[in-house]
């Protein structure tokens, strides 16, 4: 897998993570990315010129379905699934694009489990389209000018 994908696949799990009630211990709450395609976006992964600072963008677009693994008591189990469900389908559509989300679906809540001790967790999948564009960075140390009056000195 190349690096964009990869840094692509990273920055799914950030937005997802961002749009999560922030449980009480941050363990608690696994997040699976489970990609179906990841493909280049624009032109063969040319998606544009940037001007500040000079240079391309690259993308990639992922279909994946993200699977969060949601821990809770017995008694608080469907409070959390809902605030989960919640945080991603009723973010506005400004907040989603601006994480990159194309697309958020519910696409299937699966049955509880026994976890260790009194928790209980239950998986909650979604279906997502998700782009990626990486802009250039502004390089550090490059001479932006060469003096022209340098003098060698010849021991």
């Amino acid at each position: 897998m190349d690096s964009i994908s990869t840094e692509a696949l990273d920055g799914l799990t950030a937005a997802i993570q961002s749009l999560l009630p922030p449980p009480a211990n941050p363990n608690l709450t696994p997040v699976t990315i489970q990609p179906i395609t990841i493909s280049p976006a624009g032109l063969g992964g040319f998606v544009g010129i940037n001007d500040n600072p000079v240079g391309e963008i690259i993308g990639r677009r992922i279909d994946a379905t993200v699977v969060i693994g949601v821990k809770a008591s017995s008694v608080d189990i469907g409070g959390a699934v809902s605030a989960v469900i919640n945080a991603l389908l009723a973010a506005d559509r400004a907040t989603l694009l601006s994480l990159g989300l194309l697309r958020v679906t519910l696409d299937k809540v699966g049955d509880p489990s026994a976890g260790p001790g009194p928790a209980v967790q239950q998986p909650v999948s979604f279906r997502v389209l998700y782009e990626y564009l990486k802009k250039p960075v502004d390089p550090e140390g490059i001479i932006q000018q060469i003096p022209l009056n340098i003098q060698l000195q010849q021991q």
